[in-house]
């Protein structure tokens, strides 16, 4: 698998205190839980946008990508961005149980993450947990509008993982060094880019660094994920998810086959004794995608090739804080056979003149604690017409 690429990554500055941005979201927390400790941690973001970034009709479309899961545009006017809660609880005996409760983009409330685990003493302190859970493969798939500097699902993630990754599943953990995290998890299957059942499931490790002083924070990570599918749909078009409408022309359209990914992430977060925090964040993924495209009469073997990367960095001081994202993917699709055109058509796997891209500034500024107001300017050419839109939003998150 020719994956695994350079990169430059960083999560937003949180100073305790005098910070603009949210306080940490739930995946950040979990590590400071005390023994016989409960929490609760609830957040909302809600924006409203100028302009849409959805088509007249049918569903929301990155051309030159095979979409599913709960991948989404941007609607104009109002929307519920996040809303959700997260119980926490770890005992003496290293028990540990994690509820997650939300809805995403004004969908009906679900449960995200219910699971148990056990965290076990000695070197390494490996900690199972098993049930429905969010990958934790990457920091960017469990982050959340309310606790991240822009309202928007990343574009990476909704290109190639349904906008985040949910599944059942089990995860183990370790520590074998100080600083180090090294992750497997194996999943039923059952979200979008696999499929249960025979031949399907999905897999994936990971390992991240973290290091640094009071003055400087440094981390490093690499991960790879494989998923296999069989009779994929893209389940947009009967589960409520497509914002924008269902597409009768692609209801019939399956895939078979599997697709291998994997990223690279750096972070370095940088305290300056003016007051200011700067940081800078980003990923880099390579996917490979092999199998057979058909409907109901045709057939096409796939070849798909794809690079795609985000960067962020963000200036914060008291208040306020300043954040610019960009996003870019990379098609190169290669099929093959008599209907091969006329199912690249149809599938959405044609490219764009051009490569796929988002462009957004965030302004954040902190009213009172847990509470802010965003400001953000979007330039939305993902889809097959550009969109230019700003977006006037609140956001609120603490521990209750």
């Amino acid at each position: 698998m020719r994956l695994l690429l350079p990169l430059l990554f960083l999560t937003p500055a949180l100073c305790a205190g005098h910070s603009s941005l949210p306080p940490p979201g739930p995946s950040e927390y979990e590590t400071i839980l005390t023994d016989d400790s409960l929490s609760v941690y609830a957040g909302i973001s809600t924006t409203y946008r100028s302009d849409t970034a959805l088509p007249d009709e049918g569903v929301w479309q990155i051309p030159g990508v095979l979409m599913g899961g709960g991948a989404h545009g941007v609607d104009q006017r109002f929307a519920l961005d996040d809303a959700s809660a997260h119980l926490r609880w770890l005992s003496r005996e290293g028990v540990r149980v994690l509820v997650d409760v939300g809805s995403h983009h004004g969908d009906s409330l679900a449960i995200e993450q219910a699971a148990i685990g056990y965290r076990f003493s000695g070197s390494w302190q490996p900690e199972v947990t098993m049930g429905r859970l969010k990958g934790a493969f990457s920091e960017e798939n469990r982050s959340h509008s309310f606790s991240r500097s822009f309202s928007e699902t990343n574009p990476v993630y909704s290109a190639f993982y349904g906008g985040h990754f949910v599944d059942e599943g089990l995860r183990l953990e370790a520590l074998p060094v100080n600083g180090v995290i090294l992750g497997v998890e194996t999943w039923r299957g059952a979200a979008f880019p696999a499929t249960s059942g025979e031949k399907g499931g999905a897999h994936d490790i990971y390992v991240r660094w973290q290091g640094g002083n009071q003055n400087l924070s440094l981390g490093a990570g690499a991960w790879a994920m494989k998923a296999s599918a069989r009779d994929r749909a893209d389940d947009r078009n009967d589960s409520g998810h497509s914002h924008g409408g269902v597409d009768t022309e692609t209801q019939d359209l399956r895939f078979d086959g599997d697709q291998d990914s994997a990223g690279l992430t750096l972070q370095l977060t940088r305290h300056f004794a003016s007051g200011f925090d700067w940081s800078l964040s980003g990923e880099m993924v390579a996917v490979e995608v092999d199998g057979i495209v058909r409907d109901t009469t045709r057939a096409a073997e796939l070849t798909g090739d794809y690079q795609a990367f985000w960067v962020r960095t963000g200036l914060e001081w008291q208040r306020q804080s300043l954040s610019l994202q960009y996003a870019r993917i990379t098609p190169d699709n290669h099929l093959a056979g008599p209907a091969a055109e006329a199912l690249a058509i149809k599938a959405g796997l044609m490219a764009k003149d051009s490569d796929p891209d988002w462009l957004g500034i965030s302004y954040q500024y902190k009213l009172v604690d847990n509470l802010g107001l965003r400001l953000e300017w979007t330039r939305n050419r993902l889809a097959d017409e550009r969109s230019d839109y700003l977006g006037l939003g609140l956001y609120w998150s603490r521990f209750l």
